[in-house]
């Protein structure tokens, strides 16, 4: 059963799991649900934990995907949310999900540093450069400049990947400049 406010692909996840059912089913039945349902997203939710602030009040959820790292997902809420603005203890925060999260079945834990960006880069033409990655403590302009030399490209590629990664919501900006 998939309720009205339920993403269809945790309730199918849930019910495959539930029933031994494997991954390629899985993908079958979703893609089904997909033609009748919204479906939003295709990667199932695998560990999910409310998180509410110093009085209470609701800040959101922290929600890992299936195959994605605690720390990423972690970091994800914080710096989605604006979180270290409202005082947020960051690190208490990551220490609680490893405690906590990490002995699912199926949440991933593999590493302590997250991963703020990771996506593939392609020229003008549509043609793959590589694999930008970023993480959490690296600034990324420093990160941007040393991938653009190590692929020969010019200043004003290394520009625009500044400008587009600075406006991702996980990823954090001191400054545009090597």
């Amino acid at each position: 059963t998939i309720y009205k406010d339920q993403e269809p692909v945790d309730a199918i996840d849930a019910f495959c799991q539930s029933n031994s059912l494997s991954m390629q089913y899985r993908e079958h039945l979703l893609s089904a649900a997909c033609e009748e349902l919204n479906c939003t997203r295709l990667i199932p939710v695998v560990y999910r934990k409310q998180i509410n602030g110093e009085n209470g009040e609701e800040l959101g959820a922290v929600e890992v995907f299936d195959g994605e790292e605690v720390i990423d997902a972690v970091t994800r809420f914080i710096r989605s949310g604006n979180l270290l603005a409202l005082g947020m203890d960051e690190i208490q925060l990551k220490n609680y999900f490893f405690r906590e999260a990490c002995n699912h079945r199926r949440v991933k834990c593999t590493r302590n540093v997250a991963i703020v960006y990771d996506n593939r880069i392609a020229d003008e033409n549509g043609t793959d450069i590589g694999r930008l990655v970023l993480n959490e403590f690296e600034e990324p302009a420093d990160s941007i400049f040393a991938w653009c030399q190590e692929h020969a490209l010019p200043h004003h590629v290394f520009s625009h990947l500044v400008d587009n990664v600075c406006n991702h919501r996980t990823v954090i900006c001191n400054r545009k400049l090597p």
